[in-house]
This record gives C-alpha cells, structure tokens and sequence, in this order.
C-alpha cells in the first residue's frame, strides 16, 4: 500500500496531491514533487512505523514565487495532480444530518454511478481527505463500509466552516478523483 503518504493541498484548496513516499539511497523515506506554483500549502502524512498504530503528522511548506513557465500557463484546477479517469463517473453526497453539525458524528454517504465496478484502492475502497477552507482541520479518512457501491465515511467536523473534500478511488481499472465543498 505504500509506507509513506503525503496530501498536499495549497491555501487556495484549488491543488491537491497524494503523493507516495520512496526509500533514497541513505535510507530516508523521500517524496518528489512539483509545486504548481509559490504560496503556502499544507501537508498531512500518514505512515505506520513498525509495531504501532497509523500516525499522522501535519506541516506547512511556503514556496516562493518563481518565474512564469510554459507549464504553469494553465490555471491551477487544471495543474492539480491529475487523477487518470477518463470516462465520467457521477458521483452523489449525502450527509446526515443535513446539513452537517460540528461535534457531530456525520455520515457522509458518496455513491458513484455507474455503482458496479467499484474497485480497492491503497488497500480499501476509497480514500477521503477533508480540509477546512482556513487550512486549519486535517481529516483523512477510509471508508466505514461499502455497501451496494457506497461508501461511507464516518466524520466528525470539529467547528462551522467551509470543509473542501476530496474523494479518490477506482472504478472499472481507472482512478477518480472528486472534488466538493460542504458547510457545516
């Protein structure tokens, strides 16, 4: 499933990436990017070190501005590390309650469509990374259970904000990335 993951969200939530981290020549778990452009961004990364429980550590990356090039003539939605879809797949979000509350235990329950061809993904059926419009909230989350070709997601959204969400997995042999707000 990979040893080491790093989200990578810029402060405008308009950039996402999930990295996957890879042993150097010293012995050091290293991730290569690419920063589409200067600002700040946030990172989450998740590993599990031998003998104990999935850890998360959380940090914030200032890139300075560099000089236009080609590639960043595009705007950024279209830089953000592409998901290899290329057949549409719908996806829906219900949440309960609706609308969400903070401190509350929400369900939110995403169907794709077509259902059918719904495919593990880094270990399970999906991955959800949630981040708060002021870049403060970091939640990573795998699906509670899936059934009938959705997935739900257990989350507790800690105070009212904007949340951006971010939704990866496979179906039909191709990976999907969405993208959707919630307020809560």
């Amino acid at each position: 499933e990979g040893e080491l993951h790093v989200y990578i969200v810029s402060e405008d939530l308009r950039y996402f990436a999930h990295e996957h981290g890879n042993w150097d020549a010293r012995g050091f778990l290293r991730v290569d990017t690419r920063f589409p452009h200067g600002g700040l961004y946030r990172l989450l990364s998740e590993y599990q070190p031998a003998g104990a429980e999935v850890q998360f550590t959380e940090g914030s990356v200032m890139v300075a501005e560099a000089a236009p090039s080609p590639e960043s003539a595009s705007p950024p939605e279209a830089q953000s590390a592409p998901a290899t879809s290329n057949q549409p797949v719908l996806v829906s979000l219900r949440t309960q309650p609706s609308p969400p509350q903070p401190g509350v235990k929400t369900p939110l329950i995403f169907t794709p469509r077509p259902a059918e061809g719904l495919e593990k993904f880094h270990g399970d059926w999906g991955q959800l990374l949630v981040v708060s419009d002021d870049l403060i909230d970091l939640i990573r989350a795998e699906p509670a259970f899936i059934n009938g070709g959705q997935m739900q997601f257990n989350i507790y959204f800690p105070r009212p904000r904007r949340y951006r969400l971010w939704l990866e997995y496979r179906h039909s042999g191709t990976l999907h990335r969405e993208r959707m707000d919630v307020d809560v």
